[in-house]
């Protein structure tokens, strides 16, 4: 005999099937885009990981910045700039945060600059994009960033 289930019954039983297509629906269709980077994991994904952190610590969710230092991490040079950029008008919902680091103790490497997009949804901030760039200190990039791999 089968009995009847509850209404909490059944949502429960539904939850976890509803978690799942929403998240692999987030993971393909989400507002975060690719980029080229030296990491083994790609950028959607190490993006999408990071933003499921951000739910559980509400101060950085309020505060672009706060929200790059925590990616960031600890300075690894002698200097670092952080530059802000806060979208107006039809773009006040964006933001860019710009991060910085020169004189590193790296035998190729002299700068490094982390560059986060993030978009503004129900007075959260989403991280949706960061580009790796590196100056080196030999070959043809040392007055310039870029993205790929230094000599």
């Amino acid at each position: 005999m089968r009995l009847p289930l509850t209404s909490g019954q059944r949502l429960a039983g539904l939850l976890p099937a509803f978690c799942l297509a929403l998240c692999a629906t987030w993971a393909v269709t989400g507002p975060v885009q690719a980029q080229t980077t030296l990491t083994a994991e790609p950028m959607v994904q190490r993006i999408a990981r990071f933003n499921q952190l951000l739910t559980y610590r509400q101060p950085q969710g309020q505060d672009p910045v706060l929200i790059a230092l925590l990616w960031a991490g600890a300075p690894k040079g002698q200097e670092r700039t952080i530059a802000y950029r806060a979208g107006t008008g039809v773009d006040s919902e964006k933001a860019t945060v710009t991060i910085t680091e020169e004189a590193l103790a790296d035998p190729s490497l002299s700068g490094s600059r982390l560059t986060f997009s993030f978009f503004r949804l129900k007075g959260q901030w989403a991280l949706t994009n960061v580009v790796e760039a590196w100056r080196c200190r030999h070959g043809a990039a040392t007055n310039s960033y870029i993205s790929a791999v230094c000599p």
